[in-house]
């Protein structure tokens, strides 16, 4: 109960930060159902959309049973596990720090690109088993890249479509938990069919996913 109101008071703080320092005031466009079609008329930023799909889901088939797999496959005791998460919780607020400053220096495409990229390689060194120390730093390194993720995302679909920014980042939204759920559920089938190994490389599926349709949107920007 108290993590819930120290949340509730976060989101206060959070929400004063912003009236106080966010210095766009414009009107928001007024939104329809025909919106979203208009959204996924732009090919650009309907692939960005499935963008979100597939990096959620390449984070969710893997962090979803990070505990039992961080056991298994490199051996992690339940003494070092709250370490383990707290490097990956660490790793993931410092690489959605970073993302502002990648996004601004190189570009939002760019900056989703390398974030794919070290993703895969994070995934790549997870599908090895080693000790355990191995196998958090990897998860940090994991974690870090796929947070840098969303800053940019967030970016370049404002970007590719000014005028329906506000339906576009909400249509986002509900993609990012599709990922979730989409993640989840093959990472747990991948488990019990295949084993514990198969989760990183079930998120590197899914990375490449994500790596194509990226692709896909600045082909069609």
């Amino acid at each position: 109960r108290w993590m819930f109101g120290g949340l509730a008071m976060l989101s206060l703080l959070t929400a004063l930060a912003i009236a106080l320092l966010v210095n766009d005031r414009r009107a928001a466009p007024s939104t329809s159902l025909a919106s979203f079609g208009q959204v996924f008329r732009q090919r650009a930023a309907a692939w960005s959309v499935a963008m979100s799909v597939c990096h959620m889901s390449a984070q969710f088939s893997l962090f979803a049973l990070v505990v039992p797999f961080l056991q298994t496959r490199f051996g992690v005791s339940p003494d070092q596990m709250s370490w383990a998460l707290l490097v990956g919780g660490v790793s993931g607020v410092a690489g959605n720090l970073l993302a502002g400053r990648f996004g601004d220096r190189l570009g939002a495409p760019r900056s989703l690109q390398w974030s794919v990229i070290g993703m895969a390689c994070g995934s790549c060194a997870l599908l090895l088993p080693g000790a355990a120390w191995l196998g958090i730093a990897a998860y940090g390194f994991w974690s870090l890249s796929g947070m840098v993720f969303y800053a940019p995302q967030q970016k370049r679909l404002i970007a590719l479509a000014p005028d329906l920014r506000n339906m576009l980042l909400a249509i986002n939204a509900s993609a990012l938990y599709v990922g979730m759920s989409v993640g989840a559920a093959a990472g747990s089938q991948a488990w019990l069919y295949l084993g514990s190994w198969s989760l990183p490389a079930v998120a590197l599926g899914f990375t490449g996913c994500s790596l194509a349709t990226l692709a896909l949107s600045r082909r069609a920007e």
